[in-house]
This record gives structure tokens, sequence and C-alpha cells, in this order.
């Protein structure tokens, strides 16, 4: 029965995966997502039933548009069925089993969220090079609305906490103001402390710290080896993502509040 669980959770990853790749590519460019049915990039042509069925469609089209007959990217599959996985390990780190699925439903479904909103940040910071606030600000409600209902207790914590950080954050803000930092890192900056407000939301200041330190030392290395420009947003969410699958691990969890602690 298990089993059937994680398959369950695997698919319905893959499906969010599809809406990802979709997402990414039309908000940027201020295109509809829900209304509007998919089509072939290269033909536009709209897509049937039988084109949109994740990972099995490109399959059965041997990965090309069944109008135009133009390749379509390998990176649309492999995206889906990554977050497939992404989502089935995040249901075993979480320990969700058949005794527990009914009692532990509310925050599996509240993680898988917010999950999905860090890989859409990353995905549409790396291709359109900017972070999307509303985006964001869903996920900041929807955060609120589950803590209001399930946790009151860590909802005073964690909205104290995120309140300190906004606060520090608008100190800086007025120093850039006063320094005259041109609109394009105001803009930037402003992008990047919701995020990480939102992430301090979730795992609180401590986790929070740990979060950026690892991602500042992941733009360190990219910049000394691999060289390539990538949105910081990128870095964050990657880390965050890493550290929302391994934070009930207990021995990586005490060197996470350990690393954190030493900062702070």
């Amino acid at each position: 029965m298990n089993i059937f669980i994680y398959c369950v959770i695997g698919i319905i990853g893959v499906l969010f995966g599809s809406f990802f790749t979709l997402s990414v590519y039309r908000i940027p460019r201020g295109e509809d997502i829900t209304h509007t049915r998919s089509y072939c990039p290269k033909c536009e042509h709209k897509l049937g039933f039988f084109d949109l069925i994740p990972v099995l469609s490109y399959i059965f089209l041997g990965g090309k548009c069944r109008y135009c007959k133009e390749t379509i990217s390998k990176r649309y599959i492999l995206f889906e069925i990554f977050t497939g996985i992404l989502f089935i390990l995040l249901a075993l780190t979480m320990g969700i089993n058949v005794s527990n699925l009914i009692i532990r439903l509310p925050e599996l479904v509240y993680n898988i969220l917010f999950l999905a909103i860090i890989i859409m940040i990353i995905g549409m910071a790396k291709e359109a090079n900017h972070i999307n606030v509303t985006t964001i600000l869903f996920g900041i409600l929807f955060r609120t609305i589950y803590l209001a209902f399930f946790d009151l207790e860590m909802f005073k914590i964690s909205f104290l906490q995120t309140a300190e950080l906004l606060l520090i954050c608008l100190i800086v803000y007025t120093i850039m103001a006063m320094l005259k930092v041109n609109e394009t890192r105001f803009e930037n900056f402003l992008e990047l402390a919701l995020l990480v407000s939102f992430i301090a939301y979730n795992f609180g200041l401590m986790i929070t710290t740990c979060t950026m330190l690892l991602a500042l030392i992941s733009k360190i290395l990219n910049k000394f080896i691999c060289r390539i420009k990538i949105n910081p947003a990128v870095y964050i969410g990657i880390i965050t993502i890493c550290i929302l699958l391994t934070k009930n691990i207990d021995f990586l969890s005490n060197i996470y509040e350990n690393i954190s602690g030493w900062i702070i």
C-alpha cells in the first residue's frame, strides 16, 4: 500500500512538472497559464489531449511535435520525471506511510505546494532572470492560512521572525536609497528580500541563515570554477529544496542548526 501512495505522489509530481514548464515559459512573457490551451512553440498549433499527457506523450510521439514534426526539447520530459522524483523524496523524508497519511496530509500538501513554488521561482529566475513576486505572495498567503488553521503557535513565532527579517531588509533598503543605488539593483534587492522572507516564514531564521550561507558558498564556487552567470535566486532555491528534503534527517538537521547557531 505504501508503494501505491508513493506512486500516486510521483504521478502528482510529474503533473506538476508539466505545469511548471508551461508556467516558466508563459509567465515571463505575460501569457495566460489557465485558460489558453497549450500549443507548440514552433508551429503554434494548439495541442490535443493525447499530446499533453506528461512523459507518455513525449515517448509515443518520439520526441517530436505531432503537427510540424519539429523536435521537442528533452528538458520537458526530464523536468517532469525529475519533479516526480522530488515529490517522492519529499514524502519519503517526511516518513509518510499508510498509518499516518490522513493525519499528516495537510502538512504533506503544504510542503508539496512550497516545493512547487520554489521550483517555479528557480525556473523563472533562470528563464527571465527575475523573480516572480506574485508567486511568492501566493506562497506567503497559503502559508498564513495553513498555520492559522493547523499550527497557531508556530504562526506567531514565524510571523515575528519574518517581521524582524523584513525590518532588516527595510533598513538595508533605506541605506541603498540614501546611496542612490540604481533602479535595477533596487528591484533585484526587493525580489531577493521577499524570497528570503518567504523562506524564513517556512523554515525560521536559523535554518534560513544556513540556507543563505550555503547559497553564498555555491555562488562563490561557481564564480571561480564554472563562471556561469546565474541569478542568485537560483542558488537560494536549489539550497532551499535540498534543505527541505533533508531537514527531517536528524544528523543533517543538527548540522544546519549548528551552522546557523555559529553564524547568529
